[in-house]
């Protein structure tokens, strides 16, 4: 049996029949049905022109169709590539445009801002562009990709074929689309029901994003393990303590704000109106968890196993700190997980560092991203020989085997367990006629864990202000992107060879922190 993404559908559907496979809202989809419904939409999309081999841009929130498109998508062995619903037009025309993406299905939600740039993407086919939940000029009624036929769609797919791309991004340059295979995908839904203990009884809920990497793994791996999968479209704390106790779940991933909101709800106003006892795995990932969110979860989730993952898009999941861990090492990562290799090395020299010394996080293992699309340089750079990546991240090792985070190389900035990229705001606000100089840093957010700051150096004798800049980035930039704060400043901390020391801006707002990142 080949280890690819749907390749547990077919078996699911004999062994748990009509057991709930999918819960959206009213809609309940048992395991047969979702069987049939993904093979006639296969077999739709096949009929279409859609090729083995194709890729294909989707963008859409939470929903069955969204679930139901991502398998029918991998059982014809085409590559998908899941659009952030924030993004930009500008943002989402790079993306289709460098994926090489000949297919796009969207959201009618979406639709208007995806058909804006649609003109400027000849390689799209227009037999390929569907909306879902709507009609819309520029696309296909999405009723149009499906076909009365409920068999296999008969295509051979290899668990090394590329299943989809992931936009990351680094500090420079443009996005970068981490290349996913079913093998890595399909390894990395093992080590997380081994590490966690997840089994085919457990009814999971997501109510993150599923573009977003913990939502998608979480969301996929409940299905391919034969689970109940509960999908919330958007997240909202009362309506996932709720649905907590309605559905009787069993296992979540959220990330830190997430439970920071749900914590926020008075402790006496939970327990009177929530049942949360059926839990007995929640899972945490993405960003880091404070000691008092650890604690209060505690608390509240009484009994309840409580994991943390870290891992990252290209690296796959690499440790994975546990319940029997959670107090006596609160402020490390884990230990390494099963399938896994994690190593500090000195940046420079490259060699593996002592223990207690801070170097950068290096990883290999069964989960492990093959490369960026269509980016040789950056490949060769971070995906080296040996099968070790560099994650960027530095930290260090202490004599239990238990590896600690303490900054993160590439500057990344975490909000919400939502990937910033201080370069790109940054470019942005030097596309303001009156700017100078810019720095983009996270800075330390009850709410969000960080918020995007900026500061700017305006140019000589002119005058503007932070409000204008604001407006300026929000015609640019996506929601999450923006700076929640600009300062203006008459300079910024350099180097000798001029360069802007982020490292410095962002020190005067994280001291005294237990953790930089």
């Amino acid at each position: 049996m080949e280890l690819v993404l749907h390749g547990a559908l077919s078996l699911n559907a004999q062994k748990y029949g009509d057991k709930e496979a999918l819960v959206f809202g009213d809609e309940r989809v048992s395991h047969v049905e979702l069987n049939d419904r993904v093979n006639r939409l296969a077999n739709g999309l096949l009929a279409a022109g859609m090729r083995p081999g194709d890729h294909c841009a989707v963008m859409s929130a939470n929903s069955i169709e969204f679930v139901e498109t991502l398998l029918a998508l991998s059982s014809i062995g085409a590559t998908f590539v899941c659009i952030n619903t924030l993004l930009t037009a500008k943002e989402i025309h790079y993306i289709v445009e460098h994926s090489d993406s000949r297919g796009l299905i969207v959201e009618h939600e979406f639709a208007d801002r995806v058909a804006s740039v649609l003109d400027d993407l000849p390689a799209l086919d227009a037999k390929l562009l569907f909306c879902i939940g709507g009609s819309h000029e520029r696309f296909r009624p999405f009723e149009e990709a499906w076909s009365e036929d409920a068999s296999s769609p008969g295509v051979e797919v290899a668990e090394t074929s590329l299943m989809r791309l992931a936009y990351t991004s680094g500090t420079t340059g443009m996005p970068k689309a981490a290349m996913i295979t079913h093998r890595s995908e399909v390894l990395m839904f093992f080590q997380f029901g081994v590490e966690f203990g997840l089994s085919d009884e457990d009814r999971m809920l997501i109510a993150g994003p599923m573009h977003a990497i913990g939502p998608f793994v979480f969301s996929l791996m409940a299905l391919y393990f034969g689970q109940t999968l509960v999908l919330l479209r958007k997240f909202d704390a009362e309506r996932v303590l709720q649905t907590i106790t309605d559905e009787k779940i069993t296992a979540s991933f959220m990330v830190p704000t997430m439970y920071n909101l749900i914590l926020a709800i008075p402790i006496e106003e939970r327990r009177a109106r929530y049942d949360v006892s059926s839990l007995r795995i929640l899972a945490s990932g993405s960003a880091p968890r404070h000691t008092r969110t650890r604690e209060l979860m505690f608390e509240y989730f009484e009994g309840t196993n409580m994991f943390d993952g870290y891992g990252s898009t290209e690296g796959g999941l690499n440790t994975a700190l546990k319940q029997r861990d959670q107090i006596r090492k609160i402020t490390t990562v884990g230990q390494p997980v099963i399938g896994s290799e994690v190593k500090v090395v000195d940046p420079v020299t490259c060699e593996e560092v002592a223990v207690g010394e801070i170097g950068e996080l290096w990883v290999r293992g069964l989960s492990l991203a093959s490369g960026y699309y269509d980016n040789p340089e950056a490949t060769a750079e971070n995906f080296l020989e040996d099968g070790w990546f560099r994650t960027g991240d530095l930290g260090f090792l202490d004599d239990e085997h238990f590896f600690s985070l303490v900054d993160r190389k590439n500057d990344v900035i975490i909000s919400g367990g939502t990937n910033v990229y201080p370069t790109e705001v940054e470019q942005v606000l030097y596309e303001h006629p009156k700017v100078h100089e810019a720095v983009v840093i996270g800075v330390p957010d009850p709410k969000w864990g960080e918020a995007v700051k900026a500061r700017v150096v305006p140019k000589e004798g002119v005058e503007v202000t932070p409000e204008e800049l604001a407006e300026f980035c929000r015609e640019r930039l996506a929601g999450h992107k923006r700076p929640k704060t600009i300062d203006l400043v008459d300079q910024l901390p350099k180097n000798a060879a001029g360069k802007i020391l982020r490292r410095e801006v962002r020190a005067e707002f994280w001291a005294g922190q237990a953790t930089a990142i």
